[in-house]
Formats: structure tokens, sequence, C-alpha cells
């Protein structure tokens, strides 16, 4: 089995991006963490407060990307990374 590459967290909050790396790294997944980015992809997991927002559902539709709402279970941010990361292995 091939080693899979380190996940990108982009967090604009530096304690909730050091939470969450901690958190993804003791799930098994391995983590870099930035407090900003500049490229959309269909590999991001948009980690959002209002999946509803017009901003959030205008990103959703044009990058196809998935969301998940604040707050979340760790379980269901890990399964869906791991969905993520399996595309286009």
């Amino acid at each position: 089995m091939s080693e899979s590459l380190p996940v990108l967290v982009v967090d604009d909050e530096e304690v909730l991006l050091c939470f969450l790396n901690t958190a993804l790294e003791r799930g098994g997944i391995k983590v870099v963490g930035a407090t900003s980015g500049a490229e959309l992809s269909n590999r991001f997991l948009f980690v959002t407060g209002n999946v509803s927002d017009d901003y959030a559902v205008e990103i959703r539709e044009r990058t196809g990307a998935l969301f998940i709402e604040k707050p979340f279970r760790i379980a269901l941010l890990i399964e869906l990374i791991k969905k993520i990361t399996s595309r286009n292995e």
C-alpha cells in the first residue's frame, strides 16, 4: 500500500489550527497546517460555521468540494478526509 500524502489544514485561528492538527494526527492522518490558503480544488474539505451562507454555497457549487459544518464530530472529519484523500489514487 502506498503512503498517503499529508492533509493541508488551513484556518485563520491559530488555536483551532493547532487543535485540528493534533486531533487529526491522533486519528492517523498526516497533517500540514497553514493559517491562510489561496487555491481551491475538489480535494479540499471546507470547515464552516454556516454551510448555507451565500459564499459557502457559491464555493461548493463552483468546486464540488465537501463542506463540514461546525460543530462536528472528529470521527466524521476523519471519515471525510479519508474519502477525499482516496480520490484519484
